[in-house]
């Protein structure tokens, strides 16, 4: 059953953001730097945030081969908002991506599904590598544990590099 060949990544189509901006809300607000914020603060806050991620950043979806609805609509197994670094080369083993939030639905987070580590190789993470993360949660963490570098401080700024020999 492993393998990547479970799902299929492409670019979130325009039916897509709303559910990626509430399950974004929903999976963060259970961060341990979220944790003390209102709700009333929180979730007009944030939503704001995130929505200029999506409109700034890439942002790629997880969809099951095997699972489209009657109707035709896809599936989403799960989804990742970040960056590439622009002055990596072009071969992926050199990339570092920054990324913004990763969110694995509960049924294809089973470590055999391989969803996020799927999510994060289509973004130009290879294994080996760190990963740059702007936001943090523990389910992040767990996707390639002990590769998590968090830079809360490079959120909304325009990122020239995340070389780790320059960071």
């Amino acid at each position: 059953m492993a393998g990547d060949w479970l799902v299929t990544i492409e670019s979130m189509e325009p039916g897509d953001r709303v559910f990626v901006l509430d399950s974004w809300l929903r999976s963060q607000r259970d961060s341990p730097i979220y944790d003390w914020v209102p709700n009333g603060v929180y979730y007009p806050r944030i939503a704001d945030r995130i929505e200029q991620l999506l409109a700034t950043s890439t942002v790629l979806v997880a969809r099951p081969t095997s699972h489209v609805s009657e109707d035709g609509s896809k599936d989403i197994a799960g989804w990742i908002c970040g960056e590439r670094d622009p002055l990596a080369p072009p071969a992926p083993a050199c990339a570092i991506p920054m990324v913004h939030w990763l969110y694995t639905k509960q049924p294809y987070r089973a470590p055999e599904l391989h969803v996020a580590l799927t999510l994060l190789r289509a973004l130009g993470w290879a294994d080996g590598m760190p990963i740059c993360c702007t936001s943090w949660n523990e389910a992040c963490e767990a996707v390639a544990p002990g590769t998590l570098i968090f830079l809360p401080s490079r959120l909304g700024a325009r990122r020239t590099s995340v070389n780790p020999k320059a960071a």
